[in-house]
Parts: structure tokens; C-alpha cells; sequence
């Protein structure tokens, strides 16, 4: 995770931010504003976008659903182009 030790948060005013709630409805169906939003497949932009905007932290979560796809299993390659999105671009990520 060499890109996520670059993303070092830095102070500043602005933070940016993405709605990243995953919690499912009663029905099952799951709430995923990072898919619906396309930030899942354009984060590189949006940072890119953030940083010029004179941002230099964005908070958001990883979905968790995501990343354990079964109790004791974990797929970390869902975030990989994030970590390695913030670095590019020089954006501390606070990620929950």
C-alpha cells in the first residue's frame, strides 16, 4: 500500500467529501452512492477536481461490503485505485 503512506493528511480548511453510506434496506436492497455516483470509476477525476479546488483532504468510506466478500475473506482491489488516486493527486484521504 505504497500509495497510501503518500496520502499524509495535511491541514487545511476545505475538506472534501463523498457520501459513502452501504447499509442494506429491509428488503436487501443495498444503498451504494460511490456506484451511483460513478466515484467507484472516477475517483482519479474527482480528486484531481478536489485539488484544484483548493482541497487537499477528502473524507469518505470504503464499503466494507465490498472489501470482506465473506467472513474472514478480503478483496482489497476495489480501493487499490483509490489509494493510489489520492497519491497522484496529493489529496490526504480520511477514509471510514
Amino acid at each position: 500500500m505504497n500509495a497510501f503512506r503518500k496520502a499524509a493528511p495535511r491541514p487545511g480548511f476545505l475538506v472534501g467529501g463523498f457520501e459513502c453510506a452501504s447499509h442494506a434496506w429491509h428488503d436487501g436492497i443495498r444503498v451504494d452512492p460511490l456506484g451511483v455516483t460513478r466515484h467507484d470509476v472516477l475517483a482519479a477525476e474527482d480528486y484531481r477536481l478536489i485539488a484544484r479546488a483548493g482541497m487537499r483532504t477528502v473524507r469518505e468510506g470504503l464499503r466494507w461490503h465490498r472489501i470482506e466478500v465473506e467472513p474472514g475473506r478480503y478483496d482489497w482491489s476495489s480501493v487499490i485505485p483509490m489509494f493510489e488516486a489520492v497519491a497522484e493527486q496529493g489529496v490526504a484521504a480520511i477514509w471510514d
